[in-house]
């Protein structure tokens, strides 16, 4: 939310909304679509100061008619570097109908010596949308990332880490945007396969989709961008995709309107193995042995040998966030867990790919780094980019 200098009353949003604010010559009037006004979520930075009171009115932009809401579920508490913090959802519906909305929050605030201070916020201009169709972009974010919970805006998303804080403690934010005019639409098809010189035994296609959606001011285009930087988006509740690439344009010379693109990837895989006894030629391929004279390539004289499929190995290794600092680094131990891959070879070599089951149909993905148990050489494993679970460059001994 926007902080105001000095308190000031609700009626006063005016001064500090974009929409009031903007040069109406050259920017567009932008409200943030909502399909109600209980989907609402706010995230508001106290400071080094302690909220003791709090109470929400929302204004009625077309009317200037005031009313107070509550939300439901709520915390505030502290982030690791000290600075206190609120995250409200689930706001009542209003008694009257609204279509385009701000939000006011009066908060006193403890200066110290248990002096209270009124401090004030805003959201920007919200809109129940009541023409368009909207389209849900939601992110998941570690739960546990208390100590580094902190998006490209700032934005704390992990759980308060005193024991002071206020209202309900497993409360935190959730990064959801909702736009009009969005369209995932499908633009390649790329397959890969894996085969012996006769038989496929794993077909390996990736989607690529684009995500399109209306034009946007610079600050909901920081909402958005904080989304897709991590790297894997779910659209309308249904399928998860991953983020791999954003074209970001800015329309104008001074910035100031955005047309979002994302690229998004969907990769699925088939396998064909199946049982030596009840599919010989299946998962045993005849391969002819051949002799090579010259440019020459014929087969030879000896009876058809069998190639089976490579073998799926598995083991024990040491995972985390980082590499060798706190309870998430991979040195120190405290995740290990049993990976799969393609054998004969070891594990940990550049461009291997990782998995967390047997038929190796999930990538082993949510960690940086990946080490042996017990650890030896270190190395990268990709999260964001390139193919999931696939195996970097080595970092180096613990």
């Amino acid at each position: 939310m926007i902080s105001t200098p000095t308190a000031v009353a609700a009626s006063q949003y005016p001064g500090y909304v974009y929409n009031c604010l903007r040069n109406a010559a050259c920017e567009r009037s932008y409200s943030a679509p909502l399909p109600g006004v209980p989907y609402l979520q706010t995230y508001v930075d106290f400071g080094v100061n302690k909220p003791a009171t709090m109470e929400w009115t929302l204004v009625d932009v077309c009317t200037g008619a005031t009313e107070q809401i509550v939300p439901s579920n709520y915390v505030v508490g502290q982030t690791p570097d000290g600075n206190w913090y609120g995250v409200f959802k689930y706001f009542n519906s209003p008694m009257n109908p609204v279509t385009t909305f701000v939000v006011h929050l009066s908060a006193f605030v403890d200066t110290g010596s248990f002096i209270l201070q009124e401090r004030t916020f805003f959201t920007q201009m919200l809109m129940v949308e009541p023409c368009e169709p909207l389209t849900k972009i939601k992110t998941c974010l570690p739960e546990l990332a208390t100590t580094t919970g902190f998006d490209i805006n700032g934005l704390y998303y992990g759980l308060p880490v005193n024991e002071d804080y206020l209202g309900i403690a497993e409360v935190r934010y959730f990064h959801i945007a909702y736009v009009r005019i969005g369209k995932v639409r499908e633009m390649s098809n790329k397959a890969t396969f894996k085969s012996s010189l006769y038989r496929n035994f794993r077909t390996t296609v990736e989607k690529i989709y684009q995500l399109e959606t209306e034009l946007v001011p610079r600050w909901y285009k920081d909402v958005l961008l904080a989304i897709y930087a991590r790297g894997s988006v779910q659209i309308d509740d249904t399928t998860t995709y991953l983020v791999s690439d954003l074209n970001f344009e800015a329309l104008n010379d001074d910035d100031l309107t955005w047309k979002p693109y994302a690229q998004l990837k969907e990769t699925l895989r088939v396998f064909y193995g199946c049982d030596d006894s009840e599919c010989v030629e299946c998962c045993s391929p005849i391969v002819l042995d051949a002799y090579t004279t010259g440019n020459a390539v014929a087969p030879s004289s000896e009876a058809p040998s069998s190639e089976a499929p490579p073998p799926i190995l598995s083991g024990s290794f040491r995972v985390g966030t980082i590499k060798s600092v706190g309870s998430f680094s991979v040195c120190n131990g405290a995740n290990v867990l049993t990976a799969y891959w393609v054998g004969p070879g070891p594990a940990l070599v550049p461009g291997n790919i990782l998995y967390t089951d047997p038929g190796l149909t999930s990538p082993l993905v949510g960690w940086f780094f990946i080490a042996d148990s017990p650890p030896g050489d270190v190395f990268t494993i990709n999260f964001f980019s390139g193919d999931p679970g696939e195996i970097g460059a080595n970092a180096g001994p613990c």
